[in-house]
C-alpha cells in the first residue's frame, strides 16, 4: 500500500486464479491456470494436521500496463509455476 496500490480483482475458480492490482500509474494482472495439485500437510492449530493443495506445474501469465502511457510494459508467461489456493477464498473474492 505504500505506493497507493489496491486489489481490484481477486477470483479463484476451478481452472484459473486471477488477480488485478492497480495504482494511478500501473496495472498488474496475474492469471494462473490451475494444474494437477498434490495434497500437502499444513499447520492447523499448531499441528501439521491440515491439508492443502499445491500445484508445481501451473502456467502463470503476467501483464504490467503503464496506465498514463496506455502501453504494456511487460507481458509474459511461465510454466511450472507453484500455485497454492487455500483458506476462506470467498472472503477475498473481488469480481471485476
Amino acid at each position: 500500500t505504500y505506493n497507493g496500490s489496491a486489489l481490484k480483482k481477486s477470483t479463484a475458480g476451478l481452472e484459473t486464479v486471477e488477480l488485478v492490482m492497480e495504482n494511478r500509474n500501473f496495472r498488474l494482472e496475474v492469471v494462473a491456470r490451475r494444474d494437477h495439485a498434490t495434497e500437502l500437510a499444513s499447520p492447523l492449530a499448531g499441528f501439521m494436521d491440515g491439508r492443502i493443495s499445491e500445484s508445481m506445474t501451473s502456467v502463470i501469465e503476467v501483464t504490467l500496463t503503464d496506465l498514463k502511457q496506455g502501453t504494456i510494459i511487460l507481458k509474459d508467461s511461465g510454466r511450472n509455476g507453484a500455485l497454492e489456493v487455500a483458506g476462506q477464498i470467498e472472503e477475498i473474492t473481488i469480481p471485476a
